[in-house]
């Protein structure tokens, strides 16, 4: 079976209030099936996801920093 689709939401209410949750669905020639991903599971998901979202992080800072370096010499000409 191959992974189709992976979601994960944070609960906001019910017993798992404030955790996150998920699903991921499996499918093949013979049909499908999805697993409910419990709080500790849909965790381990972001631990390993972590790492490459604080580096996306920084490079989109780091961009949007630039873009105002680049365009400051171009607003003080207006003031």
């Amino acid at each position: 079976m191959k992974l189709k689709s992976l979601s994960l939401e944070l609960a906001t209410y019910g017993i798992h209030e404030g955790k996150f949750t998920g699903q991921a669905r499996f499918e093949d020639q013979y049909g499908a099936m999805e697993v409910v991903l419990a709080p500790e599971m849909a965790n381990k998901v972001l631990e390993l996801c972590a790492e490459t979202l604080v580096q996306q992080a920084a490079r989109s800072a780091n961009l949007f920093t630039d873009a105002i370096i680049n365009r400051a010499p171009e607003l003080e000409d207006k003031s």
